[in-house]
């Protein structure tokens, strides 16, 4: 590996004279080393980046440098052109592989880390002022399967999926084969809000329509009522302390 090192080094020493013919042989061959022995591969700098995305599902296919080549930063970042940060479009490409892991439950982990990436990043172009135009990839997640629903499939954005934010009532959908759920928790909601704006998934509460269905009618509560009568005179107190008028009244 340090041999490597000292032909990146002398690279970027000719670079003044050979910059280009450099340039044009990294775009054209996978002249990036990473890793070593047995696990060695070669990338081009399209396929890399520096820092590490912290999702390894990511970092397999994009490796980061920097921790192999610390001292090669000029070299391979403002040179060779190596995204500081993994781009994206890249992070959504990997969404498009996710019915390759084979745990279903790593797949929605990986899922849901990439979702909450988009949407920081939704969120952060949204708050400019003027705000930023959408990047290109929110049109792919409008219409390509890249949402990973409840049975571990990828699908389409349509009328059928919905962010299960109210779980109470998911429960009697997730059998039904014209219903698909995200799979992230309802408590992740705020964290990927703006991309399931941007890309007009519903939420389940707002396509519901909830009645009382007739006929049935309710039964008392006899432990609930009794704690209602206990707390009485706390609530009471609570009433006439923020409103005397109302409380008289």
């Amino acid at each position: 590996r340090e041999q490597i090192r000292r032909i990146y080094r002398h690279l970027e020493s000719l670079w003044s004279r050979e910059g280009a013919t450099i340039q044009a042989a990294f775009e054209s061959e996978t002249l990036i080393a990473v890793g070593r022995g047995e696990s060695l591969t070669w990338v081009l700098p399209d396929d890399a980046c520096w820092r590490p995305t912290g999702v390894r599902f990511l970092d397999t296919r994009y490796p980061p440098l920097n921790s192999q080549y610390e001292d090669h930063t000029n070299f391979f970042t403002r040179l060779l052109h190596v995204p500081p940060e993994l781009e994206l479009a890249k992070w959504v490409d990997a969404l498009a592989e996710l019915e390759a892991v084979e745990s279903q439950s790593e797949r929605e982990d990986i899922a849901i880390a990439i979702y909450r990436r988009l949407s920081r990043e939704l969120a952060a172009q949204s708050s400019t002022n003027p705000p930023s135009p959408l990047p290109t990839w929110v049109g792919r997640m409008k219409t390509q399967p890249l949402f990973l629903n409840h049975r571990g499939r990828l699908i389409s954005n349509s009328a059928s999926l919905y962010f299960n934010d109210a779980p109470e009532y998911a429960v009697l959908f997730r059998d039904s084969p014209d219903v698909s759920l995200l799979a992230i928790p309802p408590e992740q909601l705020s964290a990927v809000t703006q991309l399931l704006t941007k890309s007009g998934v519903r939420n389940l509460s707002a396509s519901l329509k909830v009645t009382v269905a007739p006929g049935i009618e309710g039964a008392p509560d006899e432990q609930l009522t009794q704690k209602l009568r206990d707390m009485f005179m706390c609530v009471a107190r609570v009433a006439y302390g923020q409103s005397h008028e109302r409380f008289e009244s």
